[in-house]
């Protein structure tokens, strides 16, 4: 992959060289997904499908909260401080987010229990409801794993980041499944093994965490710099809504076709949103590794390096998406059919179509290059929460209308509009801010 990027006329660097092993640990997260995903719907079926997309998707949105934009934030601060070596300061920093979102996850898993148990309002089938009640105990282990992940990232270590936020969950997952299966047939849990396989992952990175920073070693310098840092705190506020909002723009599909449509359905929708989403293996790679160099070159006043690491980064992007796209594209049905080939024919074409919907929006999303990251990165984070949440409101409008038109393709549509939307008006505020262009257009661009 190397010699091919390098044949395209970009040049090696850190964050093609960052991004390659970035790169192949999320090809391998994404095959674990979907073997996750072809084990969960062959053996169980997609109306279980369907109910473990809906937890999963009410599970991360608490642990959003429950994070209150700390690991973002965490980010950006020990990014700065790691690129001069500044572990103690790191260490204060990280333990100080580390406690808060504890103690604001455990709060929320208490008051969400005491809502499914005691506020019968929501017609939650019965399946569903027992995976929440036993759902909103992984909330403190999915928030903190988040942290560390994001730790991970700043100390530039991008295949220990890609492997924790998605891999190492989803192997312990497929474990679990498979013995489960093996040993209880159709009676098994998944989101019981979901909570096991988080619990498991957060002791491990935890760990590891410790011993990058040396926390105990440098434990007397917590309180004097890094611990009680309340520009640390300030700054995750905007992006705790920035967060919120770009997660419930990518997964309110989920929770409005749960209302609207039957399980099977939503199953079919959550298993081509993951055909469709590796398109993207390419963006999060680059990302990893790029993010944490936009907070460096920007914050110590080198925009020229800046502006290279945006120009870079969204070329490489682009080059390594297209191909991905067009694949999709062209074998949609046959992927689909791999996954749900037990189905319906109407479930079928159902999905194959949402995959091409999805697809052409994604590729937008590439055109576009990192403009949500850049913006986070580089103080402008309140002005991206803003182009979120108006993105959110016109897609929810758009999902009441369209969800019960058309059903769940309407649902596709929505989504695909929501990402062209806010990418092209990010990229307009970017140059707005800075000058700088990110989209990258073959023989037009002059990086």
């Amino acid at each position: 992959m190397l010699r091919l990027i390098n044949k395209l006329g970009i040049k090696s660097s850190p964050i093609i060289r960052g991004s390659f092993s970035s790169f192949m640990v999320r090809v391998s997260g994404f095959l674990l997904g979907f073997c996750f995903v072809l084990i969960l719907t062959r053996s169980l079926g997609v109306g279980v499908m369907g109910n473990y997309a809906i937890t999963i998707t009410v599970l991360n949105l608490l642990s959003v909260f429950g994070r209150l934009g700390q690991d973002t934030s965490t980010l950006r601060y020990i990014s700065h401080y790691f690129a001069f070596n500044k572990t103690n300061v790191s260490g204060g920093i990280y333990i100080q987010s580390f406690c808060i979102i504890l103690f604001t996850s455990i709060v929320i898993s208490v008051l969400s229990r005491f809502v499914l148990v005691y506020q019968d309002i929501y017609q939650l089938n019965d399946e569903l409801q027992g995976y929440l009640l036993i759902g909103i105990w992984a909330i403190p282990a999915i928030s903190l794993n988040a942290l560390n992940a994001q730790v991970f990232r700043a100390m530039r270590k991008p295949a220990l980041f890609t492997f924790f936020k998605f891999d190492a969950v989803l192997l312990l997952n497929i474990l679990g499944l498979s013995i489960g299966i093996y040993l209880l047939g159709l009676d098994v849990n998944p989101v019981l093994i979901l909570l096991i396989s988080v619990c498991i992952t957060i002791v491990i990175n935890t760990s590891l965490i410790i011993g990058s920073l040396n926390l105990f070693k440098n434990k007397t310098y917590w309180y004097s710099r890094g611990l009680f840092n309340k520009k640390v705190i300030q700054t995750g506020v905007p992006m705790l809504f920035a967060d919120a909002t770009t997660f419930l723009m990518s997964w309110v599909d989920i929770l409005m076709l749960g209302y609207f449509c039957t399980s099977e359905e939503v199953g079919v929708y959550n298993v081509a949103m993951k055909v469709s989403s590796f398109t993207g293996v390419s963006l999060f790679a680059v990302n990893s590794i790029s993010t944490p160099k936009f907070s460096q070159y920007y914050n110590s006043g080198d925009f020229d390096r800046f502006k290279s690491a945006v120009a870079e980064s969204t070329r490489l992007i682009f080059l390594t998406t297209l191909p991905l796209v067009v694949f999709m594209l062209l074998f949609s049905r046959q992927i689909v059919n791999l996954f749900i080939g037990d189905s319906s024919i109407y479930l079928k074409d159902l999905g194959s179509q949402i995959v091409i919907i999805l697809g052409v929006g994604l590729l937008i999303s590439a055109l576009s290059g990192s403009v949500g990251n850049i913006m986070n990165m580089t103080g402008k984070q309140t002005s991206f929460r803003n182009v979120i949440l108006l993105t959110l409101i016109i897609k929810i409008m758009l999902n009441i209308f369209l969800i019960s038109s058309w059903g769940v393709t309407g649902a596709a549509y929505s989504s695909a509009f929501g990402t062209i939307f806010w990418n092209i008006l990010c990229v307009l505020l970017i140059y707005r801010f800075y000058k700088i262009y990110t989209v990258y257009i073959p023989k037009i661009n002059s990086w």
